[in-house]
């Protein structure tokens, strides 16, 4: 996970959704074609949050 330097989002990397995390999300809508699902592990958590207090401090000007 990293901040993007021009935007200030988040940009995530983790392993594709299988058939059935897939299958799963699709019962709550669809999946528009430029979207994807990806499973991020749960030992990522902090880096996730990390990740987003950086692209807050970077959209805020800090």
């Amino acid at each position: 996970m990293w901040v993007d330097e021009d935007t200030a989002d988040v940009v995530v990397q983790g392993w594709n959704a299988d058939e059935a995390l897939l299958a799963q999300c699709l019962k709550t809508g669809s999946i528009p074609p430029t979207e994807g699902v990806v499973r991020i592990p749960a030992r990522m958590a902090a880096l996730l949050r990390e990740a987003c207090d950086e692209a807050e401090r970077r959209s805020a000007g800090l």
